[in-house]
């Protein structure tokens, strides 16, 4: 899934000199609700933080090959944590935010690849809403440029986020319909 960066915390701090653990810590004390991003060259992941608490985590092997959530996410990436190439990158989210996408981590690849030339949007999001479908769409330009994610909780859209090469990612439900739209004509 494309996880959205919400307001930069801070951002390219080397592994060499930063303490994830005294970070987290310092985060928990400041009831800290957001992102840890982990960047190693073998491993990369994500820590979802709310209210200074991991509640939840996921990381992928170089390639993408291995993808693990959960508790097992989490203690392989506080593992890996300590070696000295890496970067982290935090970004805070409101407490709301992350739950939701803490929450959707656990989920199985129904359509990859769907092209707007032959799929129309609307008309995807019709039917997921009467299938009363738990889950998310990653939308992408056709150059494979990450435009933004719509989260669905039983078929209704709960959240949605459009990527930003500005700055953080914008949030907001009532944008959906315009979102949808921009969608469909830029197909």
């Amino acid at each position: 899934m494309i996880f959205p960066r919400g307001k930069i915390r801070h951002e390219n701090l080397m592994t060499a000199y930063t303490d994830l653990s005294a970070l987290l810590s310092t985060l928990k004390t400041e009831r800290f609700s957001g992102t840890v991003e982990i960047e190693f060259p073998e491993r990369r992941g994500i820590l979802f933080v709310d209210s200074g608490e991991i509640i939840n985590g996921e990381a992928k092997s170089e390639g993408g090959t291995k993808r693990s959530i959960g508790p097992e996410a989490v203690r392989a990436l506080l593992a890996v944590s300590s070696q000295k190439d890496g970067i982290l990158n935090i970004y805070q989210l409101s407490p709301e935010q992350v739950a939701i996408l803490a929450n959707s981590l656990h989920y199985v690849v129904v359509f990859k690849g769907l092209s707007t030339d032959f799929t129309r949007l609307d008309r995807l999001l019709q039917k997921l809403k009467e299938e009363k479908h738990t889950g998310f769409i990653e939308v992408f330009s056709k150059a494979q440029k990450a435009l933004g994610v719509l989260l669905f909780q039983e078929g209704e859209p709960v959240e949605m986020y459009t990527i930003s090469d500005s700055g953080p990612s914008t949030f907001g439900r009532k944008s959906i319909p315009a979102f949808v739209e921009t969608v469909d004509r830029k197909s």
